[in-house]
């Protein structure tokens, strides 16, 4: 009886044993479990306050400075039908003969005229004028239209698209930049000639010009001769590809073929949300920042000319939002809002401008939600056109 009682116990016991080892073990587990949930919320939480931390603008810099290109082009205008080159007429200044052909075909009096050798020719169309286009090159005579120019871009995927203004990237699909120093010119009608010089439009667009006449006929085009790219603080330059060029908007798209991957930058569309006084970071290549230049020593025995080339490096701009300018279209509103520059984000800066065009701008938390594009020095206010029109070009936006 007494051996019968004991195994019972020690039965007893191991049951208890083994309940309590089991219940050790669950509360263990239990308790692990939780420290991971709590551990991936921890990691969580950290993630999305890292998210939403703000960025200085040396942050931004270091992070995505990389992702900002800069640009050169060359570009000439050409006749669809033909592919001849554009050019601009001009005419001696021949003062005295001017006058005298005025006067014996139409009437008028003299023109005054400038001291240039050659006087620019423009030609009535509609309630303006534009330069009188031929594709006869005659030297002095001639201007060929189109020009070089240096601009910004941003890398928005890894394979290498870039977006830009379409001033930069198709220059002829906008108000065309005659040289500082051409001289006013003449004008033609249909009646004669205007007995007053005239200073270059400045509203001509040279892809959209009226001109009538057999030599004219077809449509005009710009073609860029060079579109090259260099990433900052490299001195090699890419050719690029220009892929799309946006009807309403100062937006356009190129391409570098490279391999492996490059960095992007984040694009973020938040205009209808934004607010005057919010904090900004542009990043870009204004002409006026003092340029750093490569003396590239050639090691080809075959060419050894070395090679002087701007080795580019982004300045940096940190300022705010002074204002949101809205085009508003909304059948539910009477009255419609209209924008003399549509939909913009007016900046207030100090250290852009020219060369600093298609330059992306950066929210506190190093997205993109502009496009840099254009300003007013004297004033020191600059505008950038909303991020939203340059994501319409990527798939799936």
């Amino acid at each position: 009886m007494i051996g019968a009682a004991f195994v019972a116990v020690l039965v007893l016991f191991g049951s208890v044993a083994g309940f309590l080892i089991w219940r050790s073990k669950s509360a263990n587990a239990e308790l692990t479990g939780q420290l991971g949930t709590v551990k991936k919320q921890l990691e969580t939480d950290k993630a999305t306050a890292s998210a939403n931390a703000s960025m200085s603008a040396a942050t931004i810099n270091d992070k995505f400075g990389k992702a900002v290109v800069y640009i050169e082009v060359a570009w000439r205008l050409i006749n669809t039908q033909n592919q001849a080159r554009v050019f601009h007429q001009y005419m001696p200044n021949d003062r005295a003969a001017l006058t005298r052909f005025l006067r014996v075909n139409y009437g008028t009096g003299p023109i005054d005229a400038s001291g240039a050798p050659t006087l620019p020719v423009y030609v009535q169309v509609g309630d303006t004028y534009e330069p009188l286009l031929t594709y006869t090159q005659r030297g002095e005579l001639t201007q060929p239209v189109g020009g070089r120019h240096t601009g910004t871009g941003f890398i928005v995927t890894n394979d290498g698209f870039i977006l830009t203004n379409r001033h930069v990237a198709a220059t002829w699909k906008t108000s065309y930049q005659f040289a500082p120093d051409t001289p006013k010119g003449i004008v033609l009608t249909q009646s004669g000639i205007h007995n007053q010089l005239v200073a270059p439009p400045r509203d001509w667009v040279p892809a959209n010009t009226r001109q009538e006449g057999r030599q004219l006929q077809g449509d005009f085009k710009g073609v860029n001769d060079t579109l090259d790219i260099t990433l900052p603080r490299k001195e090699n330059r890419i050719a690029a590809q220009l892929k799309q060029v946006s009807d309403r908007h100062d937006v356009a798209m190129v391409k570098i073929d490279v391999p492996g991957q490059v960095t992007k930058v984040e694009l973020f569309d938040n205009y209808n949300e934004l607010k005057k006084g919010e904090m900004v970071t542009i990043l870009g290549y204004p002409a006026a920042s003092p340029r750093v230049y490569g003396v590239i020593q050639s090691q080809d025995v075959f060419n050894r000319t070395a090679q002087l080339k701007i080795i580019p490096d982004p300045t940096v701009t940190a300022t705010n939002i002074g204002n949101i300018i809205r085009d508003e279209d909304d059948p539910a509103k009477r009255d419609k809002t209209v924008s003399v520059m549509g939909d913009v984000i007016q900046l207030a800066t100090g250290s852009t401008g020219g060369g600093n065009s298609g330059g992306p701008v950066f929210d506190d938390r190093g997205r993109v939600i502009g496009i840099f594009f254009a300003g007013d020095q004297q004033n020191a206010i600059t505008y950038a056109v909303p991020i939203r029109y340059g994501k319409e070009f990527l798939a799936g936006e």
